[in-house]
């Protein structure tokens, strides 16, 4: 409740719709609208929650820009790293006659491996081993006299 005074030479000198009434509380000497009024009320209530609000907003605002900067970030960073792995793996390399690999697995024994002449870088080990296989009609028949395939005498 609003303690209003005022004086009656304040009351003469200006009239009663002048600045003439002292509220309690305040420092100045106001109409008596503005002393009835309590800028403290409702309004200034709403006035200060809309502050706090927009504030919220503001503060909410920079967060998500925040956030969203940093998964871009993360994302270009994982592209990047993706692009790196990408162009630091190297394809297998294959064989020139047969494009199958040049080397066996690591986890697999290959039996050609052992009777296959020395790796040249540019064919598998079956390749090479067709390649060192002579291929004239006497190197056909070297062959089969080395290995034993038919010709050697019946008695």
């Amino acid at each position: 409740m609003p303690i209003l005074v005022t004086t009656l030479d304040r009351l003469r000198e200006r009239g009663p719709l002048g600045p003439v009434w002292f509220r309690f509380g305040h420092r100045t000497w106001q109409a008596l609208t503005d002393a009835l009024d309590n800028p403290d009320d409702v309004r200034g209530f709403k006035r200060r929650e809309a502050q706090r609000d927009q504030l919220r907003q503001q503060k909410r605002k920079q967060e998500e820009e925040q956030r969203e900067r940093e998964i871009r970030e993360a994302r270009e960073h994982w592209v990047a790293q993706q692009a790196a792995a990408e162009a630091a793996r190297e394809p297998a390399p294959v064989c020139q006659k047969c494009d199958g690999p040049l080397e066996s697995s690591r986890f697999e024994a290959d039996p050609l491996e052992d009777a296959a002449p020395p790796a040249d870088g540019v064919h598998c080990a079956g390749c090479r081993i067709q390649l060192a296989e002579p291929t004239s009609r006497f190197g056909r028949v070297i062959r089969r006299l080395v290995n034993g395939d038919g010709l050697t005498p019946p008695w």
